[in-house]
């Protein structure tokens, strides 16, 4: 699946600094330290799953939605 040059590109920014540890660079600035820590953490945790070079290195979407689910809340 090809998700366009931009967003190719997005992820070869992003990974380095995942790696690294350095994932407040990647937040929006505008945030502040006005956000939850513990969820960010898992949120990059699927980041790093999600960004594997190879497709099958990646896990399938329900092994990543699992921790993820307790995040969201959607209304029916």
């Amino acid at each position: 699946m090809y998700y366009g040059k931009n967003n190719r590109k997005d992820i070869l920014q992003a990974s380095p600094l995942i790696n690294s540890g350095k994932v407040s660079q990647l937040l929006d600035p505008s945030l502040g330290d006005n956000y939850d820590h513990d969820e960010m953490e898992r949120m990059v945790l699927a980041a790093t799953l999600c960004i594997k070079r190879a497709p099958k290195a990646r896990p399938q979407m329900s092994i990543v939605s699992g921790p993820l689910s307790s995040l969201f809340f959607i209304a029916n």
